[in-house]
Order: C-alpha cells, then structure tokens, then sequence
C-alpha cells in the first residue's frame, strides 16, 4: 500500500475511526470499521509494522499536529503539574524527560544538531517494534476461525527481533532528591496536594493486588476514615489514593491527592502528618485478609478478569510497602495554589509552570515517622452492603404515608437497588430566602448521607 494515507482514507470512507496514544512504555493503535471490511483494514493496518512509509509529508504534518496538541496542553494543569513532577526528579532517569513533544524538540533542536528526524524515526522503528513485544486484538462478528485467519494472513510478516522487554532503573527520584516540598502555581483556582512515594514494580505480582489494599484503605471515606477526620477538621474535602500507576517496567508510585480548604493548603504539614498517623494505625492494625477479600471484584468465570484478579493475599507485601518505601524520608510533597505565586522562585523549563522546591525540615520527617495513632480513626467495617442472600421479593404492601413505585427487574434479576426520594414541600419556592435554604439544606444532606454512600458504591 505505497499510497499516503491510505489506512486513514479506507477508514473514513466506510465509517469507520482510528486513533493512536502512546503512554510512558507502550504505544497503542486502534480503529473501527465496517464489519464488511474488517479483512482489508487488518491488512493495511498490518503494513504499518511489516513496511512503514515514513514520509517526510507525514511526518511533517504530525509534528504540526504534535506541536498543536502541546500548545493546548500549556493551560491544562493535568500536563503542567505531572511535568513538574518529573522535572523535579533525577535528571539522569528517563521518568524526568519531557512527556510530550513539540516544535523545539521535535524540529528546531534536531535541525541544529543536524540530525535527521526521519533517520531517528527508522532507527526507533528498527529497534523498538518487534513481534515479540506486540499484541494483537481483533473484535468482529465474523467467526473465530475467519478473524484467526484474517490475523495469520496478514500479521504473520511483522519480524520477530527476539527484544527484550526494557525494565528502567528502580528509582526515578535518586536520594538528593526525596524528603522534598515543590511549591507549585496551578492555571485553575484550585488548592490541592499530591504525595508520592516510588515503590516496587509489582506487576508480576498483579493477582496479589498489595498496592489496592492500601490505596481502598486510605482512599475509604467512612466514618473512622482519614478523609472522614480531615473534613470534620475542615482541612480537605476529597481524597484519591493510588497503588497502581504502573508508570513503566522496574518502577512504580502510590500517590495520594487531596483537594484541599484554604486552611488545610495552609496547613499542608499537619495534613500530611495526620495522614501518617492514619498509616501508623493500619501497620498496628496488621493486613486483614476479610478486606483483601471484599477488594474482589469480579469472579475469575464472570469477565477478562485482568486487574480483579485477586487470588493470593500477602500480607508480607502489604508490610513491606508500608514499613519499607511509604516512609517519611521517601517521600515528595506538592502543595497547589495560587497563594505560591509569591514564593515560585523557579520556572519549568517545557509549560512554564511556577513553582519552588526545597527539602522538607528533618525535625517534620522525624515527626512523621514517630507519630501516634489518631483516637478517633479506625478501620473500615466490614462492608455489609455486599450481597449473600439472592433471593427476589415479590411482596406489595400499602402505606398511607407514602407511595412506592416499584419496578422489578425481571430480566437480569440482579440483586440491587435504585432509589429515588421525592420529597414534596409547597415551602421551598415561596421565596428567594426558602428556596436558597432548601439548596443548602439538600447539601447538608448529601454530605450527611456521604459516609454510608460511598460504602454502598463500593459493591
């Protein structure tokens, strides 16, 4: 297929989609089309990797194209802050290179270095892209046996270069630069933090699921939760936890993001401590194998189980994540906030972002990692929303007090519910006054309600 664009073209032409991402390790490419012809776009989709074209037009328009996406991404914190963070990381490790790529990178400096683009782009396709390191997807409503022969036909040709699978050094942070605060300016009003800690590449390690078990502990928002106590302080009002970003092969992080009131941004330090203070509960606690089993999401017979799969609970893991690498003295914090415009001492170098860094004081560290528990924190309950009885009621009743719309579902038969209140008061539009009451009073709600909510969301 020597002519240009002509995967894009058989594609539009029969309404069909495609797209490509390419994230830290892996590269993705995707399309659809017309069950009718399904066989002929596999067949030129596969040429990408048996003959690439690597025309100096297409490549030209792609770096516009590359450049176009950057210059949308300058306003967009979700680009600027993670840049932040890789720039503040060791130097000599790949995770703190630029994460995009435009005009400067990709044009300007290769010219000045006299370097051919295209030239580079044919190594890295020599020297990357093998069979071995592929996988391969088909969905259609053909048979299997005509969508394997569709695949044999036309994908048997990639060469199989025997390449190893790349694994980057364990560390991307490097000691000097650990136990560090970056101040950071947001483009958005936002006030937030970010903690992080690298951890190991467990991802052999998938069906073990360790880096779950703390990221559902601290993330859990009921009652006895460190989210539960920050709000009840008036310090935060969200907070993520993540074990298994999975940035790329030999290294991983656990990151916790908190949205943050102007108090609590104010007094990041205590909340961070108090967050260690929830982790000095959970070591004293030891794993609970009943909270590893409730993590399951799905049974193995029920989908493509991929991440749900959890069939081993090691406690020893869970250990040694918290008493080995979810430490004080490993970890990076950054505070967000317009109110760091002031102290942003220091420009990053690809979006222009504002911030500061400097080292966390040894006498907060030591703090942190000789803290006590906090009295009125605890463990998650157990959830007892999670279904054992199967059984479906059938049962009317009559009730003077209210009417109850009931539509069963008679199909699926799934045992859960969906429940809507409505709540009728001639009150609430009589005045300015009422009505603006009632929308604070349903907030209050809704935030009472909050505890037992995200518990039920959970199953």
């Amino acid at each position: 297929y020597p002519g240009e664009n002509e995967y894009s073209k058989l594609i539009q032409n029969n309404g069909g989609y495609s797209n490509a991402f390419t994230s830290a390790s892996h590269t993705n490419y995707h399309f659809d089309i017309h069950p009718s012809l399904l066989s002929d776009a596999l067949d030129v989709f596969a040429q990408f990797f048996i003959s690439p074209l690597f025309l100096p037009s297409s490549i030209n328009r792609e770096l516009q194209a590359v450049h176009s996406e950057f210059e949308s991404n300058l306003f967009q914190d979700s680009w600027r802050i993670p840049q932040v963070q890789k720039s503040t990381a060791n130097s000599e490790h790949s995770y703190s290179r630029f994460a995009s790529g435009n005009i400067e990178t990709l044009q300007t400096i290769p010219k000045r270095c006299e370097v051919d683009i295209r030239q580079i782009l044919l190594n890295f396709y020599e020297n990357e892209y093998s069979a071995n390191r592929m996988s391969l997807a088909v969905l259609g409503n053909q048979s299997l046996g005509e969508l394997q022969s569709f695949v044999v036909r036309s994908f048997t040709k990639i060469a199989n270069k025997q390449l190893l699978i790349q694994n980057y050094p364990a560390d991307p942070i490097g000691g000097t630069k650990r136990k560090t605060v970056s101040y950071i300016v947001p483009i958005t009003k936002c006030r937030s933090m970010t903690i992080t800690w690298v951890v190991p590449d467990h991802r052999e390690l998938y069906y073990c699921n360790s880096e779950s078990y703390l990221a559902f502990l601290i993330h859990h928002e009921g009652v006895g939760s460190i989210l539960h106590h920050l709000k009840r302080l008036g310090l935060a009002t969200e907070l993520f936890a993540s074990g298994g970003t999975n940035f790329a092969p030999g290294f991983n992080f656990f990151v916790i993001d908190l949205e943050l009131t102007i108090d609590g941004l104010e007094r990041w330090q205590d909340v961070a401590y108090l967050i260690y203070q929830y982790m000095t509960m959970i070591r004293k606690e030891e794993p609970k194998e009943w909270i590893f089993h409730e993590r399951k999401d799905y049974p193995l017979t029920d989908c493509l189980f991929g991440n749900y799969d959890m069939r081993e609970f090691r406690p020893d893991l869970i250990r040694e994540l918290l008493d080995e690498y979810l430490i004080p003295s490993k970890m990076r914090i950054f505070p967000i906030g317009e109110e760091f415009t002031t102290i942003a001492t220091e420009k990053e170098k690809w979006y222009g972002t504002q911030y500061k860094q400097e080292y966390l004081c040894e006498e907060f560290i030591r703090k942190c990692e000789t803290c006590d528990m906090i009295p009125d924190i605890h463990m998650p309950l157990p959830n007892d929303f999670i279904p054992t009885d199967f059984r479906l009621y059938h049962n009317q009743q009559e009730n003077e007090f209210f009417r109850l719309y009931y539509a069963e579902d008679a199909f699926y038969k799934l045992p859960k519910a969906f429940i809507n209140f409505e709540l009728r008061n001639r009150l609430v539009n009589v005045d300015p006054i009422h009505l603006n009451m009632n929308s604070i009073y349903v907030e209050f709600v809704k935030d009472s309600l909050s505890d037992i909510g995200v518990v039920q969301e959970t199953v």
